[in-house]
């Protein structure tokens, strides 16, 4: 009998890891936010935000940075990771509100399903 990594991921179950990590990250977001206003951050001052995609293959790292710097103009790294290579990067300086950071997420989250790379987070200097 096969083990669960040698079966054929179908797009039904690929979609709904994804639906199910989005909901994951957004509840990080969230939380993630509340204490970033708990330490002081106003919505009125800009900051710009550090993010990260986990390991993926060449291929998939090299299409999500292209359509990263194509869309949204952000500063865009590769770095090689043991077998793959992690894109990351920094936005551009931005106002936040829990709603305008929540859309962003579901954004940046959704760009890495369309090329096979998993958002893994977001960090921010208040």
């Amino acid at each position: 009998m096969p083990e669960d990594s040698d079966l054929p991921v179908t797009d039904a179950a690929r979609r709904e890891t994804h639906a199910a990590n989005l909901r994951r990250q957004l509840e990080r977001t969230r939380g993630t936010y509340m204490m970033m206003r708990e330490s002081g951050y106003k919505k009125e001052r800009a900051v710009r935000l550090r993010y990260a995609y986990r390991r993926a293959p060449a291929e998939a790292a090299e299409a999500l940075a292209a359509h990263l710097r194509e869309k949204t103009k952000y500063t865009v790294n590769i770095d090689p990771d043991q077998d793959g290579f992690i894109v990351h990067g920094v936005t551009k300086p931005a106002r936040l509100s829990a709603s305008s950071l929540g859309r962003w997420v579901h954004w940046m989250y959704t760009a890495g399903y369309r090329f096979d790379c998993v958002f893994d987070g977001w960090g921010a200097r208040v």
